[in-house]
């Protein structure tokens, strides 16, 4: 997505006067600020005119490969929260499973302490007699 939109910046700053590069895909990579930055800039490329008053020569290139990056950033960002959301879950699980084990393991230990406990005692009980 970035490459994309970097892609187009210098024709845009060399055709259209006033146009500030600089505020466009700045070194961001959030996911947001990306798809803004695509969107904000294909609205420019959509309005931007040569001084004939005729589109740019090269829009609907532009405007292609950004909508193509953005399509695909957008699936890409799905199928990540998708991934986080599957993880968030296993994660869940896995404290569930935790939590079990370790009142299985108290119980356990409970047992071990309260047989050698017994058993230390009748030790010594056969031990006396």
């Amino acid at each position: 997505m970035l490459a994309a939109v970097r892609a187009w910046l210098p024709l845009l700053a060399r055709d259209v006067p006033g146009f500030d590069a600089a505020s466009y895909a700045a070194g961001s990579a959030v996911p947001d600020d990306l798809l803004a930055d695509a969107e904000r800039l294909a609205e420019q490329i959509e309005e931007a005119r040569t001084p004939a008053g005729e589109p740019l020569p090269y829009a609907a290139a532009a405007l292609a490969a950004l909508d193509t990056a953005t399509v695909a950033a957008r699936q890409e960002w799905a199928e990540a929260e998708a991934a986080d959301r599957q993880y968030q879950a296993q994660l869940a699980a896995t404290r569930a499973a935790g939590a079990a084990f370790e009142e299985d393991l108290v119980a356990f230990r409970r047992t071990l302490l309260a047989t050698a406990a017994r058993d230390a005692t009748s030790g010594r009980r056969a031990h006396q007699t």
